[in-house]
């Protein structure tokens, strides 16, 4: 990560650090994990302190999310045949081909386009 993805919130207000820390302080797992890749980086402000901290908060703050998931994710196996397990995990693969598709396609320089990711 680099500072400008963190450093700006993306109009030219330079807030994205400010933002990431309110939302990191909030409770939001994503921003914790932001703020420490931030302090992680070798970008002249690096706390490793700062860094690890933020990253155990985020593993604490995420860990009731991912057992929800894991959960669910069993609830419903036992209800799928291996036919539907297998073609939900086909869209996975798919809508993350997709999905990297459009991230590289939307970051590319003096592109406006954006690719739309939809179920045919």
């Amino acid at each position: 990560m680099n500072n400008s993805q963190i450093g700006d919130s993306g109009n030219g207000d330079g807030h994205g650090l400010v933002d990431t820390i309110r939302a990191a302080e909030s409770g939001e797992p994503a921003a914790q994990l932001r703020l420490a890749d931030y302090y992680n980086a070798n970008n002249g402000s690096q706390d490793l302190v700062a860094a690890y901290m933020w990253y155990l908060l985020a593993s604490k703050t995420a860990a009731p999310l991912f057992a929800r998931i894991e959960e669910g994710k069993s609830n419903i196996r036992h209800s799928m045949s291996p036919q539907q397990i297998e073609e939900a995990e086909a869209r996975v693969a798919e809508w993350l081909k997709n999905s990297k598709k459009q991230s590289a396609f939307e970051t590319a320089p003096h592109s406006h386009k954006k690719m739309h990711v939809g179920a045919d």
